[in-house]
């Protein structure tokens, strides 16, 4: 089951000053994004997915970030604080004023100590800033930590939909 949360900001919505920087990223951001995505998501749907299992789960997410640095309607952002990549966001802009994250993520050992709502607030508000009024994406309903926090950011969650996942004969494990 997949949920898909959307929020329409609001003064309400903006979060005070924080120390986080969101840049676009680049080429260069890559590889690193790329072994990060692999290293993020622990309990999520492809982890859950009885013919995938942990390494292929890892692999798909890291194949899922290539794929985001390539597609020319995907944008690559990180979250920067002291130094270190923090989060990334990859966005779809569906229409005007509308942000689609398909694939957010606190770096790993960041997980739990409130760090993710707050830079999701200061990236709402990074957003708000360049025009964005509605943002939505899509959780996996196994996701718990994160359905808790989108529901403390004030996203509204409609109807669950089910996710079906397509394996070829190659990815199936023996």
């Amino acid at each position: 089951m997949n949920y898909r949360p959307e929020i329409e900001l609001n003064r309400d919505h903006v979060a005070i000053e924080e120390e986080f920087e969101f840049l676009e990223s680049d080429e260069a951001d890559k590889v690193n994004l790329c072994e990060l995505a692999s290293r993020t998501f622990s309990n999520t749907r492809f982890h859950l997915d009885p013919l995938l299992g942990l390494r292929m789960g890892d692999e798909r997410y890291k194949t899922w970030m290539r794929n985001a640095f390539d597609l020319s309607h995907q944008q690559v952002l990180k979250c920067v604080h002291e130094g270190e990549i923090v989060a990334f966001f990859v966005q779809e802009f569906p229409e005007p004023g509308h942000v689609f994250w398909s694939l957010v993520g606190l770096t790993p050992g960041l997980q739990g100590r409130g760090l993710g709502k707050r830079i999701w607030q200061a990236a709402m508000r990074w957003l708000q800033g360049r025009g964005v009024s509605k943002i939505s994406t899509s959780i996996s309903s196994l996701n718990t930590p994160v359905l808790n926090l989108y529901a403390r950011l004030g996203f509204r969650f409609p109807e669950p939909e089910m996710t079906f996942h397509w394996h070829s004969q190659s990815w199936i494990p023996e």
